[in-house]
């Protein structure tokens, strides 16, 4: 019985050996790809209005109990706002906006590899406008072309880059609060746009600029 229990050890141990041996090949090979990635992405920061904002990838050694078929590491995503301070972990550091716009940027980055995915973005331009929005919505533009991307947003830039547009809004009926869904035509989608340029108070102006920006979309 002994004997039996030594030989099941040995090739415990020898496959243990093995699996340590493969998993540092790759557990290397992920800090090198890491530090290239974080890098391209702290270079697209600036231009989503996290001027300050720098990301860093750190590998954690796992204990043997917890190896796993992953690999013997695991990754923690560390974040930081202002280059003076401290990293801590991206869900304690980063605002919902922030996080929308590094998964725009990842993705965007991996566009040329990722095809057929269903992206979500709720409001990722929000409080932005300008050069920062246009920015964005090139990103997403880029994205579109081999994902179908559902954005859910405010910003005419972004909004006119769609292929289709939806109006989300809420009606009351009787005692109820009741959200709508709706296809826009294309002569409504200029008169929304134009509502997200100008306001309720939709101009000449502004419905121009509106079927400019969806022509150049």
């Amino acid at each position: 019985m002994t004997k039996k229990r030594n030989k099941k050890y040995k090739k415990y141990q020898d496959d243990l050996g093995f699996f340590i041996q493969e998993a540092e090949k790759i557990s290397s090979l992920r800090q090198k790809h890491s530090i290239n990635l974080s890098k391209k992405i702290n270079l697209e920061l600036p231009d989503m209005n996290i001027e300050q904002g720098e990301l860093h990838f750190e590998f954690l050694k796992l204990d043997e109990d917890n190896f796993n078929i992953d690999g013997i590491d695991e990754l923690e995503v560390k974040f930081r706002t202002n280059k003076k301070a401290d990293f801590s972990s991206i869900k304690k550091v980063a605002s919902g906006g922030e996080l929308s716009r590094l998964l725009l940027i990842i993705k965007s980055l991996s566009a040329d590899f990722d095809n057929d995915l269903i992206l979500i973005f709720d409001e990722v331009d929000s409080g932005l406008s300008g050069k920062i929005a246009s920015n964005v919505s090139e990103k997403i533009m880029k994205l579109s072309k081999n994902n179908q991307i559902i954005a859910i947003t405010h910003s005419a830039q972004v909004a006119s880059k769609a292929d289709k547009h939806w109006k989300i809004f809420k009606e009351i009926k009787g005692e109820n609060l009741e959200s709508k869904l709706i296809e826009l035509s294309d002569k409504d989608r200029i008169l929304e746009i134009a509502t997200l340029i100008s306001g309720a108070k939709i101009t000449d102006e502004s419905k121009k600029v509106a079927s400019d920006l969806l022509k150049g979309s």
